[in-house]
């Protein structure tokens, strides 16, 4: 993967995250708290994946992000791994939110999924420093 390819993956991820988290606070109006769970799920994905390009890295599953953001970025001591166990866990409950139509998600759940969104995307962000253009 070229610089120019790893910048252009991660400038598109990120708008991805972006969009996300526009999604989520127009979901939480909307008081959808199941969707709110999932769309916050995959603003956190798509900026693990920014994280993942901007170092060269591609994986094909979201078990295989977490691995590489683990090995990679926990392991080296540049990414906290709560973040990437918050990931997990907000992965574990979008499962839930889109598979499992007798599991009900409340207000509290999905704020706290949206709060967990910008948590990761704030530490993204400060990873990808350098890589964002303002």
């Amino acid at each position: 993967m070229t610089d120019d390819n790893r910048r252009a993956n991660v400038a598109l991820e990120w708008k991805r995250v972006e969009a996300a988290r526009r999604e989520v606070a127009l979901l939480v109006g909307g008081r959808l708290w199941e969707a709110v769970v999932s769309r916050a799920y995959y603003g956190m994905f798509h900026a693990a994946r920014a994280m993942a390009f901007s170092e060269g890295l591609e994986s094909r599953t979201h078990a295989g992000l977490v691995h590489l953001l683990s090995l990679h970025l926990v392991q080296t001591g540049r990414f906290p791994a709560e973040m990437v166990r918050i990931l997990n866990q907000t992965q574990r409950l979008r499962e839930d939110a889109d598979d499992e139509p007798a599991v009900v998600f409340d207000e509290q759940a999905a704020l706290e999924a949206s709060e967990r969104l910008e948590r990761f995307r704030d530490e993204a962000e400060k990873f990808l420093s350098g890589w964002l253009q303002g």
